[in-house]
């Protein structure tokens, strides 16, 4: 990262602020091989023994984790579809992410007020709601941001790091990586981090957004929305995101 964007701390002024800088199969599986290409019909029987071994013999499959979705679609098409890409996005660079879940009644999830009437992560539910009537509240790409925001807050929790912010520092520290994360997303979408409408949906961030139910005990550090567009402008350059190392939160980030 630049010198000139490094993480810089203001304490004792009541703000902080940073800137941002094959497998090999054994000896069992090899001999079915060569068993299976024995035509002779006087071994049928010990060919046919063979086969059943060779199906014991075969690894299971690895569960492969199901990708990152829009729930409740049917509830608002268009609303979906503002952050579609969005979250297929996030998918494609985050294992396991939660799904994201329109719903008209955002006000009483997660515990319910006060917290963001646009976009909750409840992790206790494992899910991101947002508001199903966001098309009429806000912009395509601020709404993208938004949820880009909270799904880099579950990126942070599944990594480990979110349980490192023990401290106001550390906290505001995770806000700005979340901000970071979702610029890393939205470079793989259409959407551009220098949108106007995209910094202006920092300002709702400010309540309660994420956390375990009851949501309201997760109230944020207060947080310049410039320093947010900073890091966010700077993780959609980066595109990459192990480039998202805030002050002591690392960006060890599995793919």
């Amino acid at each position: 990262m630049p010198a000139s964007m490094k993480a810089k701390a203001a304490r004792g002024r009541g703000v902080w602020s940073m800137r941002a800088g094959t497998t090999r199969r054994g000896g069992r599986q090899a001999a079915c091989r060569a068993g299976a290409a024995r035509p002779s019909v006087g071994r049928m029987i010990r060919a046919a023994l063979l086969v059943l071994s060779c199906l014991a013999a075969v690894p299971a499959a690895v569960p492969v984790a199901a990708a990152a979705q829009v729930q409740m679609a049917a509830v608002n098409p268009k609303s979906a579809r503002m952050v579609e890409a969005t979250v297929r996005a996030a998918g494609r660079l985050f294992p396991n992410l939660p799904a994201v879940r329109l719903t008209s009644a955002i006000g009483r999830v997660c515990g319910g007020p006060p917290a963001s009437e646009l976009v909750r992560y409840c992790t206790s539910a494992n899910l991101v709601y947002l508001a199903a009537d966001i098309d009429q509240r806000l912009s395509e790409p601020a709404a993208a941001y938004l949820v880009a925001h909270q799904l880099g807050h579950a990126a942070q929790l599944r990594a480990g790091i979110a349980a490192r912010a023990d401290t106001p520092e550390l906290r505001a520290a995770l806000e700005l990586q979340a901000d970071c994360l979702a610029g890393v997303i939205l470079s793989s979408t259409e959407t551009t981090a220098s949108d106007p409408a995209v910094r202006a949906a920092t300002d709702h961030l400010t309540a309660p957004h994420w956390g375990a139910e009851p949501i309201e005990n997760g109230r944020p550090e207060p947080l310049p929305p410039t320093i947010r567009g900073e890091w966010l402008q700077w993780g959609y350059r980066e595109a990459d995101a192990g480039r998202c190392e805030v002050g002591d939160l690392p960006a060890a980030f599995d793919r």
